[in-house]
């Protein structure tokens, strides 16, 4: 028997290759003499299925001549049934999903038409693969739950298979590992049952995948090796190169570089040597970050610019997202942080492009699935299109659109919530770093001199303990002061200050402030100045003005040398009321004024020039409150030169 088909396959390409040397347009496909067109075109199709690994492009041919002839003799059901075959080659061997998803479709058209379940399901579980392939999981997770319905309500073990795998791999993509393990191996459980080794390898690469994916390395590794070898005894040579790859994963994860470069190696050139594109990509990026671990930064780049290449030739949008966010992943290992943040950007490009792609093909499905169904309709019906029905279909269009919508806007709420929920860990960090480290040590300074202070005093050592109630008298202060600025940032964070702008005497509220630092001034021999140029009163929101200067100023003591100036000058032009505070202290170096000018919610806080610990949250506060009260912030500082802050608020 297995001579026969070997026979009768040998037949069918020497049929195809003359076929093909002739213009195929003009001359009509030679049927072999004493064949039956219906049996003719199943050993067309067959064919196609066989080869389509190994020969790609020659079951490609095959598969289109069988459909030809299926379609011209009108065998609807053999249609859909090589429809799927052919786009199954596009898709999964020759890696164009573009001109697959027509035939998947048709196959759906002509199956619905004609009332075949199974290549229904069939259809459904390919486009699955397409949407999953071009990383839009909404439609790929729906195709593969109504392939899956299908193939379940058929009891049809092989199609449940299929339309596990599916699901498996999409709730991988969704990092659902514990439900994707759980699919996977529901399919293994089936193909044993009825002793299909048909994709084994395949199943076997996928749960290593996902095992890697959840960070248990020790049992993808071996699943790895499973895959291997299910792979080298199907001679499945794409498996074979994707266990390799896989491998080089393991070690990579394991910082064991030489060990993955290795891997990574031998997978390309295996690769190389079959004219395997499709699984250069993964072979590159892997080889290009290992090559940064090892500093082989220009090795590295070259791969990382031959990836970008191949994933925009394929024009697969989940390996152009890999390629560029593989460049963002060399530059952190090689801590370039500039060439970080321009990658990141070229990512987002890349990705808000994609988003937008998926959206138009979320649309252009529903639309081509509504267009179907109104075909069907109009052929069981007759042409009966009255009023009503165009209502209830216009109805539909209506709730189709309002659920991408719904969809759409759900999508942008939860990214603004995540973001929102990363800032409030951020924040929460920051609050307990505070109070755990910057809040107790003055309250241990405070303790410890206390006790020498009770102990001096006892021992009637005036003068000692003269000394120690001096340091708990600073320790009380800096808590104090400490404290006030964490209670501030508390309000502003959580959204308590409120604008309450009312006329303002600025002299007065100026010398009010002056009053509270006369204890810096003499303590620390800083002159402060005040230069108000504003007579009139001004509308303005007191407790915000004097919270923001209260927190510049501490920063200028802090930083201020003794001898040294600090002046704020306020002026009013006609549209805003400005106000300017100068130090002549040590200034700000270059990366803090870039974290400043990129608004970062914590800046890393000096001690000052007298030992004074900061929280790190004066900036953040003054940033807020300025914020609320409109207005603008600007800093001039260099290091070692002083520095000026410079606030602006609209006249009201």
């Amino acid at each position: 028997m297995k001579f026969k088909h070997l026979c009768i396959v040998v037949f069918l390409l020497l049929v195809y290759c003359v076929s093909f040397a002739r213009d195929n347009n003009q001359n009509p496909i030679d049927i072999p003499p004493d064949t039956e067109i219906p049996v003719y075109i199943d050993e067309l199709g067959n064919s196609c299925w066989k080869l389509r690994d190994r020969y790609s492009d020659s079951a490609l041919q095959l598969g289109l001549q069988a459909l030809h002839l299926a379609e011209k003799y009108q065998y609807p059901t053999k249609h859909a049934k090589i429809s799927n075959f052919v786009g199954v080659v596009y898709l999964h061997y020759l890696y164009n999903y573009r001109e697959a998803i027509p035939y998947f479709q048709n196959a759906m058209k002509i199956s619905i038409l004609m009332k075949d379940s199974i290549q229904i399901g069939y259809a459904y579980n390919n486009l699955g693969d397409v949407f999953l392939l071009n990383g839009n999981l909404p439609l790929a997770l729906k195709y593969a739950e109504l392939s899956y319905d299908i193939f379940n309500g058929l009891k049809m073990e092989d199609g449940i298979a299929f339309s596990l795998i599916n699901l498996a791999e999409v709730h991988r993509a969704k990092k659902n590992y514990d439900l994707s393990l759980e699919y996977f191996n529901q399919a293994v459980e089936i193909r044993k049952s009825i002793n299909s080794a048909n994709r084994m390898g395949f199943v076997a690469f996928n749960r290593a995948r996902t095992l890697e994916e959840s960070g248990d390395l020790n049992s993808a590794e071996k699943f790895y090796q499973q895959s291997l070898e299910y792979s080298y005894e199907s001679d499945d040579f794409r498996y074979v190169s994707w266990s390799l790859n896989g491998l080089a994963n393991i070690y990579y994860k394991l910082a064991d570089y030489p060990q993955a470069l290795n891997y990574y190696s031998k997978a390309l050139q295996w690769n190389k040597d079959r004219h395997h594109e499709f699984a250069y990509l993964d072979n590159y990026i892997g080889i290009a970050l290992v090559s940064a671990h090892l500093g082989h930064k220009e090795k590295g780049l070259e791969f990382l610019d031959k990836s970008i290449e191949m994933a925009k030739k394929l024009g697969i949008n989940t390996q152009i997202i890999d390629s560029y966010n593989a460049v963002i992943e060399f530059y952190k290992i090689l801590g370039e942080y500039r060439n970080i943040k321009e990658s990141f950007d070229n990512f987002l490009n890349q990705y808000d492009s994609i988003l937008s792609a998926q959206q138009f093909e979320i649309v252009n499905e529903l639309e081509h699935n509504f267009t179907i169904q109104q075909e069907l309709f109009k052929s069981e019906q007759q042409h009966e299109y009255d009023k009503k029905q165009r209502n209830a279909l216009i109805l539909v269009i209506i709730i189709m659109v309002l659920i991408i919508f719904v969809v759409f806007y759900q999508y942008r709420i939860n990214k603004k919530m995540n973001l929102k929920l990363e800032e409030m860990n951020q924040t929460k960090d920051k609050l307990f770093s505070v109070i755990s480290h910057d809040l107790k040590n003055p309250f241990n300074t405070l303790i410890g001199f206390s006790d020498i202070l009770v102990t001096s005093i006892e021992d009637k050592e005036y003068e000692e303990a003269h000394t120690h109630a001096s340091l708990i008298n600073k320790a009380s202060h800096e808590g104090y002061k400490q404290l006030t600025t964490l209670l501030n940032w508390s309000l502003s964070q959580s959204g308590k200050i409120e604008f309450r702008p009312e006329l303002v005497d600025l002299s007065k509220l100026l010398h009010e402030i002056e009053e509270a630092y006369l204890p810096e001034i003499q303590n620390h021999k800083v002159q402060l100045e005040l230069k108000n140029t504003i007579k009139e009163e001004i509308t303005l929101d007191p407790n915000i003005i004097k919270i923001i200067l209260e927190n510049v100023l501490s920063n200028a003591f802090k930083y201020t040398p003794e001898g040294g100036q600090i002046a704020i000058l306020c002026s009013m032009d006609e549209t805003h009321i400005k106000i300017a505070v100068s130090d002549t202290g040590i200034g700000m170096d270059s990366e803090t004024l870039e974290a400043l000018d990129s608004k970062e919610r914590f800046v890393k806080s000096r001690k000052g020039l007298r030992k004074e610990k900061g929280t790190g949250l004066g900036l953040s506060i003054i940033n807020d409150l300025i914020e609320i009260h409109h207005g603008k912030l600007n800093i001039e500082s260099k290091d070692g030169s002083g520095t000026t802050f410079k606030v602006e608020f609209p006249r009201l």
